[in-house]
């Protein structure tokens, strides 16, 4: 309970395993304020632009050394390309993106360099978080499609139309809940499926299960 309340299941794994992403946003919550305090605009971008780089590195040599570092899938620092991901999008929201077009372009270019790094890191495994390629770069791609399209539903336009979507408005409001409270949901239906009251589905989430090979 003490780890939880703490925020540091990422580095003590409790058995509630989701909570670990929550530890991790809320030690960037920690953290990040003093950062953009201390930096100035420009600095700090460049400072998250270097990020996305240099964290897949990180994590490559932390894995080739048995997680020297720390966990690669968990661990704030060597995971910290994620946040400096969405960091790079609100500096180019705020000041680098004047235009409906140039931040459609910008948006479609970022989310061609995912899927090339997708494409490229295929053959060598990227998508097993069990071998080197994949333990350094298996969350990188999408990173880059996440962040494309996230840029196209943050311009003005995009954004006042979703802004109207009811539906679309209650699933971003419950989404962490969602995200939470699935696992529950997983437990409860093995326990009922174990009680013979719901049919045992063999190779249930294969495909998540595929990206923790």
């Amino acid at each position: 309970m003490a780890i939880c309340l703490l925020y540091l299941t990422n580095f003590f794994p409790v058995h509630y395993g989701v909570l670990w992403s929550l530890s991790v946003e809320e030690q960037f919550y920690a953290v990040w304020p003093s950062v953009v305090r201390l930096l100035s605009e420009k600095t700090l971008f460049i400072v998250c632009l270097a990020l996305i780089p240099l964290c897949p590195l990180l994590r490559w040599f932390s894995f080739a050394h048995g997680n020297l570092l720390g966990d690669v899938h968990s661990s704030t620092p060597l995971i910290a390309d994620h946040f400096a991901g969405g960091a790079c999008l609100a500096y180019v929201l705020r000041g680098g993106i004047r235009r409906a077009r140039q931040g459609a372009i910008l948006a479609r270019w970022i989310v061609v360099i995912g899927i090339a790094i997708l494409a490229c890191g295929y053959p060598f495994g990227i998508l097993h978080r069990y071998t080197s390629v994949g333990a350094a770069l298996q969350t990188t791609p999408f990173l880059f499609i996440f962040c494309g399209m996230l840029l196209i539903a943050l311009l003005p336009s995009v954004a006042t139309w979703m802004r109207k979507r009811v539906a679309l408005q209650f699933f971003g409001y419950i989404s962490y809940g969602l995200y939470l409270y699935h696992m529950l949901f997983f437990h409860l239906y093995d326990w009922l499926a174990s009680k013979g009251w719901l049919p045992v589905v063999n190779g249930r989430f294969h495909i998540l299960a595929h990206f923790h090979k």
